[in-house]
């Protein structure tokens, strides 16, 4: 935080070692970092949640925000380092040093991948929202990231972001009425067509590296 030229003030909640709570003092901005999964983050709160490499946000919190903020220490050296990530429904997880992040007064704490969904959030909102509308005539902008999410994810070929979405997705159908559950059950459906190939693509990859193994094929 020295580095970024501001002061912070931290304290350690119950259970310690679980939560973390940064308060800088210029700006009034708060945040809760969660380093495993014992207290359940709260999205609606007064502090920004930043999650620890082990903590899984449900496709629910996903669709609502435009992405969510990761964090982990690596050692460098005699010394560990911060890095943050910033994970969308479109996107994994993308890493960069708390060092390449900026703070604004607006948004507190950005990455370069939160800048650049931010700047493509507002051009893309009407686009999207009238080809909701053309599909189902009412379905939830929660379900329509969620779709354009595993949409995005296929494309990209992201395989463990798309399983975490699948994994993940109980709660998220659980709080949708009849006709949104059925639009996202359909995508679920076709994520999980398309992780099924993807296996068994890769299981025949393996099993032509394990004969050239055995036939000292380099």
């Amino acid at each position: 935080m020295l580095e970024h030229g501001r002061a912070g003030r931290f304290a350690f909640p119950q259970p310690t070692g679980s939560l973390l709570n940064v308060d800088l003092d210029e700006d009034g901005i708060a945040l809760r970092i969660h380093m495993d999964g014992s207290m359940p983050p709260e999205w609606t709160g007064g502090r920004t949640p930043v999650l620890g490499p082990g903590v899984v946000p449900d496709p629910g919190v996903l669709s609502s925000c435009p992405y969510v903020y990761r964090v982990r220490c690596e050692s460098d050296g005699a010394s560990r380092r911060v890095w943050i990530g910033t994970q969308s429904l479109a996107h994994s997880t993308e890493w960069v040093p708390i060092s390449d992040c900026v703070w604004t007064d607006d948004n507190g704490l950005l990455t370069p991948a939160a800048t650049q969904i931010l700047r493509q959030r507002l051009p893309a909102a009407t686009p999207a929202a009238a080809e909701a509308t053309l599909r189902s005539g009412t379905l939830p902008e929660s379900v329509t990231r969620f779709i354009r999410g595993l949409e995005a994810a296929q494309r990209t070929g992201t395989v463990e972001h798309v399983r975490r979405l699948f994994a993940s997705s109980g709660p998220f159908l659980n709080s949708l009425d009849t006709a949104a559950r059925t639009e996202a059950e359909q995508s679920l459906e076709e994520a999980r067509a398309w992780l099924t190939g993807h296996e068994e693509y890769q299981q025949r990859v393996f099993a032509d590296l394990a004969k050239a193994v055995t036939e000292k094929r380099a």
